[in-house]
């Protein structure tokens, strides 16, 4: 009996070894599992943060350069049709030029160069002349570069490192001088200073296209000059990855800047990046450990007798429970950083994607009134700069709220309006937009008044009309309302590329584009908003498309927010539809 005992004893002994070591390997490889997964999140997080906040930037920096580009290009055109500054003789150059840069942010000085090497006239001072023929924009120039950015240099007396964008002037083929444009790099250090970038120690660079830094944020070491050791290389490829950065590995979103010979890249240092993971794997390793001393001590415990091999069984369930409750507590508190990163990158594009519509109907509009031969009166060019102007704002307090919306807590403020006042102005808006493609707008008016968010609403409409627009080159774009038997329908129709089928059930998704958007600026983000602002006003928005005739997309309002009983002249919006769109 006793050796039976003893025998049931040894075997029970051996199945709750075998029992505890199995469960010491189940919690090592759980351990295991979910720190390697953490930290693959945690750098798919950090590399999403970098992207974004390098197409932020980028952003910055073409919209920058692009305007003083365009003066560029008008300094060109005085050169070749007023021609150049003739040195001895009076002229109105220094007071024009002055005048140019005076609308310039960032810009330090503005100057023409003649075909001799020799400056020819300057935005500081009257007398000109200075011999540069030396530097090495003048020489790419002459060998025929069309557009270059120079390395960053100080000037004789010190004060502010600045680079040049500068432009070939040519007159029937030969060399005619370049005209030149001096940035300050404190002004984009600034610029990157003020903007709220992700909560990591970004290092921002603009690069020359064969590496060399001119600006960088934070400096290296003490001098104004940004470094030319090329951290990125020699030839810096566009993407994410990791490179050393003095001695240290960093994580690097690099970005060209569209029709510059420059690149944007943001990086930050792998130990700050990872450092929270390694905060959380030792904490789960912590827990592990101490689940394993329980484990083990309840062992020892069971092993004095079988006689407590109950109590033992009792405690290792109580163990286990334990665990799988700090487990899923674990689990939560990941996914709700994952969730708050999520949103904080989701505001950011939304930032970059949002402002520029305005800002660029502004740009537009700024243009036609500063030119000579422009026909519309002026009163009508500050009206529309104003409207820009106006919903530029109204969209940076829309995008304050949009950090509420991932809580739920979006404010809406419905009200009775009439329709048609809102739709022109959205078209308004759009114009710009319209007319860099070519695309031709056009309004079919209604009666009715909704009741639900206007701003909300024009915000919904205006990335519709712009979407249309941006992939209808040279065609045309129609907005109107049409009556339904359940809904009310606000309809965009285009004669764009149209969408394949297979592309349809993604349309609304963040950062998706489609074939038709191969070649075009944009990150994917324009209906994705409008599905968000969709579900936050209560409201479906609709997609049909023909693949090479075109998309309708509609806005589908239930009729109880619809006041009047007309709601459009069908017969109105199907002939325009048919004459205007395919006639």
């Amino acid at each position: 009996m006793q050796h039976g005992t003893r025998t049931g004893s040894e075997h029970g002994g051996r199945v709750l070894t075998a029992a505890i070591a199995a469960m010491v390997c189940v919690l090592f490889g759980w351990w295991v599992a979910d720190t390697v997964f953490d930290r693959r999140a945690t750098r798919d997080q950090a590399h999403t943060a970098l992207r974004t906040a390098q197409a932020l930037l980028s952003g910055h920096a073409q919209s920058s350069m692009d305007e003083v580009r365009d003066t560029l290009e008008q300094i060109a055109s005085r050169v070749l049709h007023g021609g150049p500054p003739v040195p001895g003789v009076a002229s109105d150059w220094h007071p024009w030029l002055a005048g140019q840069l005076a609308r310039l942010p960032g810009v330090a000085m503005l100057s023409y160069v003649g075909a001799d090497g020799r400056m020819a006239a300057t935005s500081w001072a009257p007398d000109a002349g200075a011999d540069v023929s030396d530097r090495d924009y003048f020489q790419a120039h002459r060998d025929g570069v069309r557009l270059h950015v120079s390395r960053p240099s100080v000037g004789p007396s010190g004060g502010t490192p600045l680079f040049r964008l500068s432009l070939r002037i040519e007159n029937a083929g030969r060399f005619a001088g370049v005209a030149v444009a001096a940035f300050r790099t404190d002004y984009f250090a600034a610029y990157y200073r003020s903007v709220g970038l992700p909560e990591l120690p970004l290092s921002i660079a603009i690069l020359r296209e064969n590496g060399a830094p001119i600006v960088q944020e934070p400096r290296d070491g003490a001098s104004e000059l940004p470094s030319q050791t090329r951290p990125f290389g020699r030839d810096p490829v566009e993407g994410e990855r990791a490179v050393l950065r003095n001695g240290a590995p960093h994580l690097v979103s690099l970005g060209r800047v569209p029709e510059m010979p420059l690149l944007v890249a943001v990086s930050a240092p792998e130990a700050a990046v990872f450092a929270p993971w390694r905060t959380r794997a030792l904490m789960s390793g912590a827990l592990a450990g101490v689940c394993v001393a329980i484990i083990a001590l309840l062992g020892l415990l069971a092993g004095r007798g079988l006689r407590r091999e109950h109590a033992v069984l009792v405690a290792l369930q109580a163990t286990n429970a334990e665990l799988a409750a700090a487990l899923r507590a674990n689990q939560e508190a990941r996914r709700q950083a994952e969730s708050a990163n999520a949103a904080k990158s989701r505001l950011l594009a939304a930032i970059g994607h949002d402002l520029g519509q305005p800002l660029r109907a502004l740009q537009f509009h700024l243009e036609a009134l500063g030119h000579p031969a422009a026909a519309l009166p002026e009163r009508a060019l500050f009206n529309k700069m104003r409207a820009a102007a106006a919903a530029q704002q109204d969209m940076l307090d829309q995008l304050v709220a949009a950090s509420a919306l991932e809580n739920g807590a979006l404010p809406v403020e419905r009200r009775r309006f009439p329709l048609s006042p809102l739709l022109a102005e959205a078209l308004d808006l759009c114009r710009s937009e319209a007319a860099r493609t070519g695309v031709e707008l056009r309004m079919v008016g209604c009666s009715l008044h909704l009741h639900t968010d206007p701003a909300l609403l024009r915000r919904l409409l205006m990335n519709l009309i712009a979407n249309a627009a941006r992939y209808t080159a040279d065609g045309r774009v129609l907005v109107g309302c049409r009556r339904g038997e359940e809904a009310f329908r606000i309809e965009v129709w285009d004669t764009g590329p149209g969408l394949a089928a297979d592309e349809m059930g993604a349309v609304f998704e963040a950062f998706r584009r489609g074939a038709a958007a191969a070649g075009t600026s944009g990150l994917g983000l324009g209906l994705a908003i409008v599905r968000r602002l969709s579900d936050t006003l209560g409201i479906t928005v609709q997609v049909t498309s023909t693949p090479g005739r075109g998309s309708c997309f509609a806005v589908v309002i239930p009729w109880d927010r619809v006041h009047e009983s007309v709601a459009s002249n069908d017969s109105n919006f199907l002939r325009e539809h048919t004459e205007f769109l395919y006639g």
